[in-house]
């Protein structure tokens, strides 16, 4: 499995460097400029890249503002859920105390036991075909292992921090506006002109 990570057309320079986080820390991530591409060329690209999932941040106001997950196959380029919109971010370099590792596999870890943390955990975790556990032992992971954290935010509907097994930044942290589940279909959805 490969991810390719895209932005929309003219990202910004906080928008760029947001995705350079995003691929250290999610397993057999590629990044690639947008440039002029369609949609439709993301999708070609993926294929010679043989990645399975595209995920595109868009801008909004000069930062990443929301988070669309794609499945990628020969027969097929299908949207998938959850969409995110983001509130704010904090990059890797504005931690005080953060590492940066190229992380081999990817964990989700909910912090919390509610239905709606829960059902967006899982959600999350089938988009970048991760696993949910509810309380790992950290000694059955490797240094390379990334844990995304999600949880609820005091200002913000949920927080994903990327750690490694013991709890120091490897990524970025993304502060969550609003999620939906439900979105347009994708021939609807290729018509329209991003910014």
């Amino acid at each position: 499995m490969v991810f390719l990570i895209t932005t929309s057309r003219r990202p910004t320079r906080r928008t760029r460097s947001f995705c350079k986080d995003l691929e250290r820390v999610l397993p057999n991530a590629v990044r690639v400029n947008r440039g002029k591409m369609s949609l439709i060329d993301v999708a070609l690209r993926a294929l010679e890249y043989n990645a399975d999932r595209i995920i595109l941040v868009s801008v909004f106001k000069g930062n990443p503002g929301r988070i669309r997950f794609f499945s990628v196959s020969r027969g097929s380029f299908v949207e998938i859920p959850p969409i995110i919109n983001i509130l704010g971010v904090k990059l890797l370099r504005e931690f005080r105390d953060s590492k940066m590792i190229r992380a081999s596999s990817l964990v989700i870890l909910p912090i919390g036991e509610e239905a709606d943390l829960l059902e967006f955990s899982s959600s999350l975790a089938d988009a970048l075909k991760a696993k949910v556990l509810s309380s790992p032992n950290i000694n059955d992971f490797s240094t390379d292992t990334a844990f995304l954290r999600v949880e609820h935010g005091r200002r913000s509907l949920y927080n994903l921090a990327f750690v490694d097994k013991f709890n120091v930044p490897i990524g970025p942290l993304i502060r969550v506006k609003s999620i939906r589940f439900k979105f347009r279909g994708l021939l609807e959805e290729t018509r329209f002109v991003e910014n």
